[in-house]
């Protein structure tokens, strides 16, 4: 075992005979700030899933990059924005999808699938499947049409195949 988990159940054991069981209640939430903030604390670290937040435009992203081989459009409405287009950097070997940069050699697959339930009526949304661990599935909404959905599908997979 770590050091660190060995002296945090000797420092909970202290803790739970010093202050009685009550103390013991406190111990998941302690555990789960802890879990939380390493959690994001390594997504921030990590230089593969670098994350769009600050960029919301098409014209921030390629100020930073620079002009994108290709745009595929995935919501007409927000074709402006980096969520309604995806922005393909082939000579790079990136893509920019809802917002993220993903490596073109890390997508496993494209799928367009529709979210309807038999009670409500819902977008389509396009699902990339990503062998990344960090991002591994990407999904955004591209509308009601299924033919749509299908051709962003399409224009995705033709990068993705070379």
């Amino acid at each position: 075992m770590k050091r660190t988990v060995i002296l945090s159940i000797i420092a909970i054991v202290v803790l739970v005979f010093l202050c009685g069981p009550y103390a013991g209640l406190a111990i998941p939430v302690l555990l789960l700030a802890y879990f939380y903030m390493k959690y994001h604390k390594e997504r921030e670290e990590s230089p593969d899933a670098e994350r769009m937040d600050m960029l919301t435009t098409v014209d921030e992203v390629t100020a930073k990059y620079g002009e994108p081989d290709d745009v595929i459009v995935t919501n007409a409405v927000l074709a402006n924005e980096v969520g309604g287009a995806i922005l393909v950097y082939q000579q790079q070997g990136f893509m920019i999808a809802a917002g993220a940069k993903i490596p073109i050699s890390d997508i496993e697959s494209v799928a367009a699938k529709n979210m309807a339930t038999p009670y409500t009526v819902a977008e389509y949304q396009v699902i990339i499947t990503c062998r990344n661990k960090d991002y591994r599935y990407i999904r955004f909404n591209v509308g009601y049409d299924e033919d749509w959905a299908s051709q962003v599908v399409a224009d995705i997979e033709k990068y993705r195949a070379g």
